[in-house]
């Protein structure tokens, strides 16, 4: 009877020392899993910590490009608006311009200013109606480009652009003075010659060009 109370105590004691055993590993596997559990979770806030530094400067930077696009399409819109209109207005006033100056020199006999081999080694020959037609397109030009720019508000350029296109007129008022200079001396040119032939003067070739460079 002792004896099988003993192996009962001792069968006993194996299986609490199992039991303890199972416990203590199941302790472990839970420790072990919260510890997995808190490192991955800590690598996650990380990662996404790590991401948000990365990503939140990047759309910070579209969103503020996107919004000065946005506010600047309204003016780009306007200068392209104005160029094109620029554009056809200059090509438009050319040639209005160059067929009134063309019949106008017809009429004069001024379709070439250049009269003499002086001013042709000087200047050479040139459609003076295309150069004031020219000199009318490139000031609707640079006015409506200079109405573009101020669209855009960009102020230094527009005020040097301004400068340049104020600066225009006094390119087409040397070409008129040169125009109506040179019809002045054909007038003078012509009543001299008249006047060489009927006093039966010699050298009027070289008298006509002398006079020709002065009045030049």
């Amino acid at each position: 009877m002792s004896k099988e109370c003993h192996n009962n105590e001792k069968i006993q004691s194996e299986l609490m020392g199992l039991y303890q055993m199972k416990s203590g590993s199941i302790y472990s596997s839970m420790i072990i899993s919260a510890l997995l559990l808190a490192i991955s979770g800590t690598s996650l806030v990380y990662a996404q910590q790590t991401s948000n530094s990365f990503i939140e400067p990047e759309t910070a930077a579209l969103t503020t490009f996107a919004n000065s696009v946005a506010a600047a399409a309204p003016k780009i819109i306007a200068a392209a608006v104005l160029l094109t209109i620029g554009l056809v207005a200059g090509k438009v006033t050319a040639r209005v311009v160059e067929k009134a100056a063309k019949k106008i020199m017809q009429k004069a006999n001024l379709q070439n200013i250049s009269e003499s081999h002086l001013i042709e080694e000087t200047v050479g020959k040139f459609d003076s109606a295309h150069l004031i037609a020219s000199t009318v397109k490139w000031f609707v030009y640079l006015f409506f480009i200079v109405a573009a720019i101020n669209a855009l508000q960009l102020a230094q350029l527009t005020s040097a652009l301004t400068s340049l296109w104020l600066w225009i007129p006094n390119v087409l008022a040397f070409v008129l003075i040169v125009i109506i200079g040179s019809v002045i001396a054909n007038y003078i040119i012509k009543w001299v010659n008249h006047e060489l032939v009927i006093h039966h003067y010699g050298g009027m070739r070289y008298i006509g060009v002398g006079v020709k460079a002065v009045i030049y």
